[in-house]
């Protein structure tokens, strides 16, 4: 993490968690990981945060790497809450404030979390934020993907290349087997209980965060959101103003990955200004139905 950070990691029932704390940290970050990802997945892709006085807070999901379990919706939801309990420990101990940052995927088990503990955190951020359950979109796709196979629509050879193209377009930049995603072993997946839990969570909203800022960040060129139906992006504006009524929006001409030059450094800028109040009265944070 550099001569300026040390990494501390530890388990919270039996879930691993990783801090990055600073010298003289003003505030504690806590950043749930996505699907497939480690402890260290986010705290290194926020990194730059550490040494502008922020101490990062991450954990892996059930079945991932050294937490203990098989990996499914509802464990995912648990450990988020089980490792935000953690933090607000710490944070109340320490005298520092809480605040939160989800990407994608880690934006439903976040405000789930915050939503079951009364919105515990002084600030949130979100990037590419994933906001409900309803990935009919994303099967249809594949399915149709599968049906053009050359293998075969039937064939096992034909799903596996479906699923491999399908990783390959969408999420390029997760390692993938045969058997795993990122670090994510099929083996450790409920697969059963995945889908009883996906048609149940999809019919029901995580929660309103009436009381809590929202900072939301996504790219206007993010093709797994829009293949999620979210071509209209007014439209997912409403549907995250629905979860979080007090969020303001920054759209970047850039992708899932927020790939172009620069955009990581700004993203970093503006979170820092946001998480410092500094933005509210800044040119950063801008009111909802503005562009910057």
């Amino acid at each position: 993490m550099g001569a300026r950070s040390t990494l501390h990691t530890g388990f919270e029932k039996k879930i691993q968690w990783v801090r990055a704390r600073g010298r003289a940290p003003r505030a504690i970050v806590f950043a749930p990981p996505l699907i497939g990802g480690h402890a260290l997945q986010q705290i290194r892709m926020l990194r730059p945060l550490v040494p502008r006085g922020f101490d990062l807070v991450s954990f892996s999901y059930a079945g991932h790497g050294a937490s203990s379990g098989v990996f499914s919706f509802q464990a995912a939801l648990d450990n988020c809450i089980a490792i935000l309990d953690w933090a607000r420990c710490r944070s109340r101990a320490e005298g520092l404030p809480l605040y939160g940052i989800a990407s994608c995927f880690g934006a439903l088990p976040m405000i789930h979390a915050v939503v079951k503990r009364n919105e515990p955190l002084d600030r949130m951020a979100l990037i590419n934020a994933v906001p409900n359950w309803r990935w009919e979109k994303l099967f249809f796709d594949f399915a149709r993907r599968w049906s053009r196979s050359n293998r075969g629509w039937l064939s096992m050879a034909g799903l596996r290349a479906a699923v491999d193209q399908y990783l390959r377009d969408y999420f390029p930049r997760v390692h993938h087997r045969k058997r795993s995603f990122g670090i994510l072993s099929t083996r450790r997946i409920h697969w059963p209980l995945m889908a009883r839990q996906w048609w149940t969570l999809r019919r029901k909203s995580p929660g309103l965060l009436s009381n809590t800022p929202v900072f939301c960040a996504y790219g206007r060129q993010d093709r797994l959101l829009q293949q999620m139906g979210y071509a209209d992006w007014a439209g997912y504006e409403t549907t995250i103003l629905e979860l979080c009524p007090l969020a303001s929006f920054w759209r970047l001409d850039t992708d899932h990955f927020f790939s172009c030059p620069g955009i990581r450094h700004r993203l970093i800028v503006a979170v820092d200004r946001f998480f410092s109040r500094a933005a509210l009265c800044g040119s950063v944070l801008k009111p909802s139905g503005s562009r910057v």
